[in-house]
């Protein structure tokens, strides 16, 4: 485990080594040190799951919807303005307008009122995203997402419990780390998608290679039994995982409908009979 002098940013602070021990000791690995970045528990939530949860969520399941829903707007209340918006005139419509404003433009009834001003919010929360968000930040924006469409609570702090119970449930590219060194016991992720390199001359084995000045990082502490085994295991898994295409996996889903419904015209599902 190396610990950086230096800790400007989150993805310098903490991190893993996976060059294999007997690759440095036979020096194989001609003076590079391969590791994994380590992230604060808060951090991994505000670098990397909330932005990943937005990016997702925005794609999916608002941008479309709210496009159309804007454009249907434009064809039921502007008759003298029939071309349909493209994508860009939508983004160029709500990044330069106040929210009343948009939906004076758009003749919006009182009965859709509360809505549109819901989804325009959150459209423009994501179009001017801040340059370094809060947790909370993040979090707010998620939930403005999706309450514009129909779910849930607008509280920040709804979102903020889903990732709590989703510590459990880490994805393939994570790695929880309850403890990493005595000054540092808060939770911390591993994030295994992102391997870096260091040239291993810059880190201080010993408290006595500290006064070295191309030292970047120190070692602090030793990955244990059966957490190191586990780590590299969902290392290897995650980098020699292969995607089949989509269209396999819509072959496969209707071959078992098909024989799903075989099954069910079929007497296999009567049971044995006296």
């Amino acid at each position: 485990m190396l610990r950086f002098e230096v800790q400007s940013h989150p993805w310098e602070s903490y991190g893993i080594v996976v060059t294999a021990d007997c690759d440095i000791v036979q020096v194989k690995n001609a003076g590079i040190v391969s590791y994994v970045p380590v992230l604060a528990l808060a951090d991994y939530w505000r670098v990397v799951a909330l932005p990943r949860d937005i990016d997702k969520y925005a794609s999916s399941k608002f941008l479309m919807p709210a496009r159309d829903r804007i454009r249907a707007l434009q064809r039921a209340n502007l008759p003298d303005f029939p071309e349909a918006l493209s994508d860009q005139s939508i983004d160029d419509l709500i990044r330069g307008n106040s929210a009343e404003a948009i939906i004076s433009r758009l003749r919006v009834g009182d009965a859709e009122r509360s809505s549109m001003l819901r989804l325009v919010t959150a459209y423009r929360g994501l179009l001017q995203k801040a340059e370094q968000p809060t947790l909370y930040d993040l979090a707010k924006q998620l939930a403005e997402l999706r309450v514009a469409n129909g779910m849930q609570s607008p509280d920040p702090k709804v979102v903020l419990d889903d990732l709590c119970r989703k510590v459990r449930e880490l994805p393939g590219d994570a790695f929880y780390l309850s403890c990493i060194d005595r000054d540092c016991s808060e939770g911390h992720v591993a994030y295994l998608r992102l391997v870096r390199e260091l040239r291993a001359d810059s880190i201080a084995l010993q408290p006595k290679h500290l006064a070295q000045k191309n030292v970047v990082a120190r070692r602090v502490a030793r990955l244990r039994s059966p957490f190191v085994y586990r780590l590299t295991q969902q290392l290897a898994h995650l980098f020699a995982d292969i995607g089949l295409p989509a269209e396999y996996e819509e072959r496969r889903l209707m071959s078992a409908q098909g024989v799903r419904e075989a099954l069910g015209a079929s007497s296999l599902l009567d049971g044995p009979r006296a």
